[in-house]
């Protein structure tokens, strides 16, 4: 496929685009283009060219169409892009269909009655990436609970919560510390 002028989001699409790591190990496309999402976010431009070309950073700054431009988008407060980038995830917790439309298109906080699967050791205040049952990571968050409290709470509603744990507090991440990536 030809290369773009112009992005005003990286998508999936755009990601598959990149393809995996480069044969060095080192990232490739794909490291770029996630260099280019954390300056789109800030609220930043990014361009994505060759460095290889003489008078790259002149050309792109005097407007040739050398390379891919990718327009800030939605600005991330400084915590939520340690959130989303700066931060490693301690653990991983897989969430159901209704769940993962209710984080992307409306902005929920994660409930355990979402949740279907935990996997590693995390605590609370940890950084977990949150998964579809069928897909990848799409969004990361502070969670409010130990991997080992929150395991037999999956699926519970706030009612059950409250008779296992001793209070009604049935949000695994409150959405002001989760962000959709």
């Amino acid at each position: 496929s030809a290369p773009l002028s112009v992005v005003s989001e990286v998508t999936p699409r755009i990601e598959a685009m990149a393809g995996e790591k480069g044969p060095l190990g080192r990232g490739g496309m794909a490291s770029k283009l996630m260099a280019a999402r954390i300056a789109t976010q800030s609220g930043s431009f990014a361009v994505i060219a060759s460095g290889n070309r003489p008078d790259t950073i002149r050309d792109i700054l005097a407007g040739e169409d050398i390379g891919t431009l990718f327009l800030p988008s939605r600005r991330l407060a400084s915590r939520k892009r340690w959130i989303a980038f700066a931060s490693s995830a301690a653990g991983r917790i897989s969430v159901n269909e209704g769940a993962r439309s209710a984080i992307c298109d409306r902005g929920s906080s994660l409930l355990f009655a979402g949740v279907s699967r935990l996997d590693g050791e995390f605590h609370r205040g940890d950084v977990v990436s949150i998964v579809a049952d069928r897909g990848g990571e799409f969004a990361r968050g502070i969670t409010n609970y130990d991997a080992s409290e929150a395991r037999p709470l999956i699926g519970k509603r706030s009612e059950e919560i409250f008779r296992i744990v001793g209070r009604n507090f049935e949000e695994l991440i409150n959405r002001d510390n989760l962000v959709v990536r």
